[in-house]
């Protein structure tokens, strides 16, 4: 299942201040400057920021992120965090949050600051932040990101700098009926619509002001915060937008959740592996990876046209290889991994069933596959048992190859890397043999009249090639899931 991400707008509550510069000079907060911080923010950060070392080309700003329910209510969009809730999770900030530009946080490097506090204000009863912006070259070098030059220039005239954040739930939970959902299609519907919430229902009644005065909206135990984003717009005015909009067209409020479908198509690695154990956290980073770049592949038909499609072409006569050995399947994608050699499905699935179906099934089998496979990744991250499938992959590579079966088995691969290898001179071959033998590069594989049969064997090529990936190096996985998915396009 996808995670499950919300979106906390910037003016989704009235915190009382907008992100300021925190003046602390080379030899700490002192004089006019320690009292005006203190006015700002009591005591919460005042003995942490003094202690805090402060990196040249670093310029620091204090900004209020979450107020707790029992002191500011629901937000604008429907979600909650208790008092107890903002206590323990406010760490997260430090632990996974960077500063980025409008929800652009799959990757690091496009990150402008990094959160250096997070605290609390009992006070105040809000969560409240540090964050240390890029100002220069050095710093944004140091910290792996980009130059804040922007939101410097912002804050050097005074003006506002709107800031949104995100987080992930494992659950949230309706105030008026205590639904647990994880996910919005999981939300509850109210009674006239057939279910069971005598509030109206989060999936069409999120933020409903009831008779008694009660508030529907999700509450949120568990938050993790990954994201603080400067954006374009306060809430307010997005707010105003699509009031103008859904008065004409849809009545239902916009909430924290669905925000983050809109603004949040692709989940950072990191945080899409969250809680997971450690050989399934793993193997979702790479299928995270995996598919982004469907996501990216499919909205972009241009993408999966592209010449390096032709080495993926399956009108291409394969060199001979010999079957594979006997030996557990785990070894043989063992074998193959070492060598960044990747079948294809039908080459897969004749490897899965050697033996175990009658000579030739599994081409009927990839046929039937093949329309599936253009979203496949995406169709995996969204199972409801995601943790268990990974954790119990059986193509897994093995740890260690028999003895026995290791020469054999590295032969084997070796013969297969022609026609299958990822690595860039393979690659590259295989582009070029490709393209004397056809002038086009294949076309996209068809999106319609996926037959149910193939839903199984695309399941089972995404769990391969998703182990596949989470076994190579991490500075080239990148690029074969580029390759990866683009074989999936190809037909």
């Amino acid at each position: 299942m996808r995670p499950f991400i919300k979106v906390i707008p910037a003016g989704a509550q009235d915190l009382g201040a907008q992100p300021q510069l925190v003046k602390v000079s080379s030899s700490g907060l002192f004089g006019d400057d320690l009292a005006a911080f203190v006015k700002r923010a009591g005591h919460t950060f005042v003995d942490k920021l003094r202690r805090l070392d402060k990196h040249p080309g670093e310029e620091l700003i204090h900004l209020i992120a979450v107020g707790a329910d029992e002191a500011f209510g629901v937000n604008k969009n429907g979600d909650l965090f208790k008092e107890a809730v903002c206590r323990k999770y406010h760490p997260t900030f430090v632990e996974h949050a960077r500063f980025f530009r409008n929800h652009d946080n799959k990757n690091k490097s496009r990150s402008y600051g990094v959160v250096k506090l997070s605290a609390y204000n009992e006070a105040m009863r809000r969560i409240e932040l540090i964050v240390g912006l890029n100002a220069t070259k050095e710093a944004a070098a140091r910290n792996g990101g980009l130059v804040a030059d922007e939101e410097m220039e912002k804050l050097a005239r005074g003006e506002d700098l709107p800031v949104s954040m995100s987080c992930i739930v494992s659950h949230d939970v309706c105030t008026g009926c205590h639904n647990k959902a994880r996910s919005r299609d999981e939300y509850c519907t109210g009674t006239d619509e057939g279910g069971l919430c005598k509030r109206g229902g989060l999936k069409s009644h999120i933020t409903r002001i009831c008779e008694d005065g009660h508030v529907l909206a999700a509450d949120n135990p568990d938050p993790k915060f990954f994201d603080i984003s400067k954006v374009w717009r306060p809430a307010d005015r997005i707010a105003y937008v699509l009031g103008r909009v859904k008065s004409a067209a849809d009545s239902r409020p916009v909430s924290g959740a669905e925000l983050a479908e809109l603004l949040i198509r692709d989940v950072p690695p990191d945080i899409f592996a969250l809680g997971m154990e450690i050989k399934a956290a793993e193997q979702a980073k790479a299928l995270a990876l995996l598919a982004a770049e469907e996501s990216s592949t499919a909205l972009d038909p241009a993408a999966s046209r592209h010449a390096d499609n032709r080495i993926f072409d399956r009108r291409l006569v394969k060199l001979a290889a010999p079957e594979a050995p006997p030996a557990f399947i785990s070894e043989c994608c063992r074998a193959l991994s070492d060598r960044q050699v990747l079948l294809d499905v039908e080459e897969f699935l004749r490897l899965r069933d050697n033996g175990g179906v009658l000579p030739g099934a599994e081409k009927a089998a990839a046929d039937a596959a093949r329309p599936h496979l253009p979203r496949a990744f995406r169709d995996l991250a969204a199972a409801n048992d995601l943790e268990a499938l990974l954790t119990n992959n059986p193509y897994t590579p093995a740890i260690v190859l028999s003895p026995r079966r290791d020469a054999v088995l590295a032969d084997w691969a070796l013969a297969k890397e022609a026609d299958f290898g990822l690595s860039p001179q393979r690659a590259r071959a295989r582009l070029l043999r490709q393209t004397i033998r056809y002038e086009d590069a294949p076309a996209l594989a068809p999106l319609h009249k996926a037959a149910a049969a193939g839903a199984e064997p695309a399941r089972a090529y995404a769990l391969y090639v998703t182990a596949f990936l989470a076994h190579q190096p991490a500075d080239t996985r990148e690029r074969l899931a580029k390759l990866a998915v683009r074989q999936n396009f190809a037909i």
